[in-house]
Parts: C-alpha cells; sequence; structure tokens
C-alpha cells in the first residue's frame, strides 16, 4: 500500500494543515501535469499520467478528514478496516431520525409523482416546504456534530506525537482514531442522504 503521507513529505497523523497540504500538492503535480509533458515520448506520458493520477488520489484521500482517518488506520492498524454496519450507541437517535425522515420524503415524492388534481398539488407542495425545512434543519445539527467529531480530531492530533513513542497510549489513540472514523462516516451517509433528499423535494 502506498503510503500517502509519506508522498506528500507529511508525518502520519489525524490532521494535517489544508493550506500547506494543497501547496505541497500544487508543487509535486506541477511536474507531473499531463498539459506539461508533450515533449515526451508516449511510455513516458503514460507513466507521467500514471504519476499525476496517483498523486491527486493521494491529496483527494488526504484533505478529506473521514478518508485520512481511514488511510491512517490501514498503516497503523493491525485491525482490518472493514464497511461500517454497525451503528455507534450515541448515534442510534440520529440514525433513528435521519431514516424516517428519509422514509417520509420517499413516501411524498411517491404522493407529489401520483397527484393530478391542481388543488391536490397546492397542498402537496406545502407539504414538500415544510418536509423541506425539517430536512434543512435536520442536516444542519448534523452538521454542527460533525464539526464537533473534528474538532475532536484536532485534539487528538495535539497528543499524536506523545503517544506515538508510548505503545499503551498509541494503541488509545489508533482506537479514538477508529471511533472518529466511524462517527465520521455515519455523519457523511446521513449529510449525502439529506441533501439528496432536499434537492429531489425542490424539483
Amino acid at each position: 500500500m502506498t503510503d500517502y503521507f509519506a508522498l506528500f513529505g507529511q508525518v502520519r497523523r489525524p490532521w494535517l494543515d489544508a493550506g500547506i497540504l494543497k501547496a505541497r500538492f500544487l508543487e509535486m503535480s506541477g511536474r507531473w501535469h499531463p498539459d506539461h509533458l508533450s515533449h515526451l515520448d508516449e511510455p513516458q506520458r503514460r507513466a507521467a499520467q500514471e504519476r499525476y493520477a496517483g498523486l491527486n488520489s493521494a491529496y483527494q484521500c488526504l484533505r478529506e478528514p473521514r478518508e485520512r482517518l481511514r488511510h491512517l488506520l490501514q498503516l497503523e492498524s493491525d485491525t482490518p478496516i472493514t464497511d461500517i454496519q454497525q451503528v455507534p450507541e450515541e448515534l442510534v437517535t440520529d440514525f433513528m431520525d435521519a431514516g424516517k425522515l428519509c422514509r417520509q420524503a420517499d413516501a411524498h415524492l411517491r404522493r407529489k409523482a401520483e397527484t393530478t388534481s391542481p388543488l391536490l398539488k397546492v397542498e402537496v407542495f406545502a407539504a414538500g416546504q415544510e418536509l423541506g425545512t425539517e430536512l434543512r434543519e435536520f442536516a444542519a445539527s448534523i452538521e454542527q456534530k460533525r464539526d464537533a467529531a473534528l474538532s475532536a480530531v484536532r485534539e487528538l492530533d495535539l497528543v499524536w506525537d506523545t503517544a506515538a513513542s508510548q505503545n499503551e497510549q498509541r494503541a488509545g489513540c489508533l482506537q479514538q482514531v477508529r471511533q472518529l472514523h466511524h462517527r465520521l462516516a455515519f455523519y457523511d451517509r446521513w449529510l449525502n442522504q439529506l441533501r439528496e433528499k432536499s434537492t429531489q423535494l425542490i424539483l
């Protein structure tokens, strides 16, 4: 597995400075951008394009907190990273609420598609507006919780270097990374679903 941190000359850690990472990406990618390599022969161009694509994938991974934590776990942990299905106990209420709102949105969209009466269409439109407001408000609350999880990632990063030298602390930090990755995965999934339903309601 390619170590994306090493690729950008960064130490493996939970948090990276976005500005520094972007500057490093721009500096490195400039050398491999296809627009600058027209003078090379075909095999060299192909190799350069693969290098550029790999660099871009690494950047996209490290700039996204959830994917960065996943990559860090893949590099640092002996426990395999699997698809997340089990909802953490502290997120069960949000899970239930997100599911309920999405089901309500689906039911509304079915009703909207089946409604032909102009009078009923007005009623359905009003109901859609109200449901859309609920979806946006709930999404905003999930955004706040996601921001709190990102703050926890930053706090963990502050003790990361110290923990790296002590096995017991290191194991505890990796467990926190796993928990935060888990939480962010659910928040991101719910936000994507809620935004998709909100968009569908206004079409």
